[in-house]
């Protein structure tokens, strides 16, 4: 599958198009959430989010779920973490001001559907069993990139990857334009204290999946690591977040 991060590259660009018909916050979280169920579990397996009856029973409570600790708990605390001047350029986005209406519920849900297909639909051509590389036997075919034979899906794959992470890059990029001068920053120790226990809760969490809850360490637990790494890493952000969000309360 293309890295989960990179999916909200094909969603972006819908919201451009049509800004008072979608909610980027919804198309986001969509586009990403089906392999929330990876990290979840603490391992590359999953049986629901990526069919569509997991896109209404499982995907869209995830997505408000996600928004909500995101909304309320990460993202203040997270952009000010960030290193200067990131945290003073991406700050207006802690001041948003969300009134939820009927209508506005009815756009995120729909926004939401739309990046969980979205995502489906990418994983379709990227993927060993995906729809699209099954029924179309040329994506399976396999081409010669430095001695190495690839699958065409596989190379769609990571192609797809570095493409979506560059623009997201560069999407991010273009939002470093606003300053909210009288806003209350996190000074240097607040920073440092921030991402240290990011660091420590991680390792912490992931050395205790690897060594207590797996029968040894081996190299055919590979992607399990990966998606366990993940894992930890939201899940410190998630628990540091909310501690600064207690200690910095006002």
């Amino acid at each position: 599958m293309p890295f989960t991060f990179a999916h909200p590259a094909i969603v972006i660009p819908c919201k451009k198009k049509a800004p008072k018909y979608l909610d980027l916050s919804a198309l986001v979280i969509g586009s990403m959430v089906p392999d929330f169920e990876y990290f979840l579990r603490f391992m590359p397996k999953g049986t629901i989010g990526h069919t569509l009856i997991g896109s209404i029973c499982f995907d869209i409570p995830l997505v408000i779920i996600l928004y909500l600790l995101w909304e309320y708990i990460i993202k203040k605390p997270f952009i000010l973490s960030m290193p200067q001047p990131i945290d003073k350029k991406f700050s207006f986005l802690i001041n948003e001001k969300k009134n939820f209406t009927i209508k506005k519920v009815i756009v995120f849900i729909y926004s939401s559907l739309i990046g969980i297909y979205s995502h489906i639909l990418w994983d379709s051509f990227t993927h060993k069993t995906g729809f699209f590389v099954v029924k179309l036997g040329l994506l399976s075919n396999k081409i010669s990139i430095l001695n190495y034979k690839v699958p065409i899906y596989k190379f769609l794959q990571h192609g797809s990857t570095v493409i979506g992470s560059i623009y997201i890059i560069v999407y991010l990029y273009s939002l470093m334009k606003y300053t909210d001068c009288n806003m209350k920053f996190f000074n240097k120790e607040d920073k440092v204290n921030y991402w240290i226990l990011v660091i420590v809760i991680t390792f912490s969490i992931f050395l205790y999946r690897i060594t207590m809850t797996l029968d040894f360490v081996s190299l055919k637990y590979f992607g399990i690591y990966i998606v366990s790494f993940i894992s930890s890493i939201l899940l410190s952000i998630l628990i540091v977040s909310f501690v600064f969000k207690i200690k910095y309360r006002n």
